[in-house]
């Protein structure tokens, strides 16, 4: 059975900005009896600077895009309104733009020639969710990253970028609307193999909430692909599936008000060690390294968070018709069988009748060697397989508000 075969063998980083028009009342904090006007903020991305942009003008935001930024999500929330804004500045020499807080850093730019843009939006005057700082001394533009993520801190921190503390404040994200189990409907994607009847709705399921945002996966695999398109030794960040998923699956499966919606999300990619450890006998060790964190708007789960959010279990040779985990079932679409997703047939009567049908999916996760990416086989265990495998089907994952 092919699910139960063994293989033994930054990036873009996520800024913000205020998009007009989008208000939420949420407390700032739990005691505070008020609630307070927030604004979603997005980022946006120069592939050809290097600059991050954040504004809080939405029309300027649709503006670049047109002009070839990449629109990069939500990063936090603002508040509409404090005591303490957020300065907007603007080198006519180099094209760069500094945001701040500090009336006197504000002045020594303005002096040196920098333009005055005024006020970009509001600090938290709560002081709820921290955005920090990070410059870059090797830059000419995008000299400065500003983001609420501690974990892509530390991380451009230990690349070299000069700590520069807490620029601002955002406000508490407002708590999910969702719980685990509910449905989600966003996007659509052919899945009844019938193009002439165009695409259709993706349903999403809820697991819970990562990073103060909702995680979602598709309660379907919508799509069978490679994890890379070459045998190769190779990580999350430089697959060829992370890059379809990030390009061609994004831009045909969300108009422009879906990608509002989408969190970019900013993903540790854990080595696999650990998770094969009961694999491993007498010197020999399996498992492989994780790569680099990643920010994505579309991503598959970790092998960490097929543990944390659906119980997954490594695959072992207890697993049996009582023993089987409902929770990472999946059946694909029509259009993913017809792509050539591998199903299971439950010929021998080994498995429950509940997994005839089911299919293998990949995680993100590397496998038991670097040129193997984990994977969840048709009985619902963890599992993995060669990177350039042709029968696994693909499960997306979103973080949204």
């Amino acid at each position: 059975m092919v699910g139960k075969r063994r293989t033994k063998i930054l990036a873009v980083l996520t800024s913000i900005a205020m998009a007009a028009g989008v208000i939420l009342s949420v407390p700032s904090s739990p005691s505070e009896a008020a609630s307070v006007e927030t604004s979603l903020m997005f980022r946006l991305y120069n592939p050809n600077s290097g600059e991050h942009f954040y504004t809080a003008d939405q029309s300027e935001r649709d503006n670049l895009e047109s002009y070839g930024w990449k629109y990069e999500g939500v990063g936090w929330y603002a508040p509409t309104s404090s005591n303490t804004p957020v300065y907007r500045l603007y080198n006519p020499n180099t094209g760069d733009h500094l945001f701040t807080t500090s009336t006197a850093e504000r002045q020594n730019c303005l002096d040196a020639g920098w333009n005055d843009e005024n006020i970009g939006w509001y600090s938290d005057d709560a002081k709820s969710i921290p955005v920090y700082r990070e410059y870059n001394p090797n830059a000419a533009t995008g000299t400065h990253n500003y983001t609420s993520n501690k974990s892509e801190h530390d991380y451009l921190v230990s690349l070299g970028w000069a700590d520069e503390g807490i620029g601002w404040y955002g406000i508490t994200p407002p708590s999910s609307k969702y719980v685990p189990g509910d449905t989600v409907i966003l996007g659509s994607y052919e899945q009844d193999n019938d193009p002439s009847n165009g695409a259709e709705p993706i349903e999403w399921e809820v697991l819970g909430i990562k990073d103060g945002h909702t995680l979602i996966l598709s309660k379907y695999a919508l799509d069978c692909k490679q994890y890379n398109e070459s045998w190769a030794d190779v990580t999350w960040e430089d697959c060829t599936l992370r890059s379809w998923l990030n390009d061609d699956f994004y831009n045909t499966a969300f108009s422009s008000s879906d990608m509002e919606r989408i969190v970019n999300a900013h993903n540790e990619n854990p080595d696999s060690y650990e998770f094969f450890k009961p694999w491993n006998f007498d010197d020999y060790v399996f498992g492989a390294e994780g790569g680099n964190a990643t920010n994505d708007n579309v991503f598959l789960l970790s092998w960490k968070e097929a543990e944390d959010y659906l119980d997954g279990k490594l695959l072992d040779d207890s697993l049996s018709a009582e023993d089987y985990n409902q929770k990472l079932l999946c059946r694909p679409t029509d259009h993913a069988k017809a792509q050539g997703v591998w199903t299971s047939s439950d010929s021998d009567d080994y498995y429950s009748p509940d997994t005839e049908g089911c299919c293998l999916w990949w995680l993100r996760s590397p496998g038991d060697i670097q040129g193997s990416a984990a994977s969840v086989d048709s009985s619902g265990a963890l599992d993995n397989d060669f990177v350039g495998h042709g029968t696994e089907g693909v499960r997306p994952a979103l973080l949204i508000d």
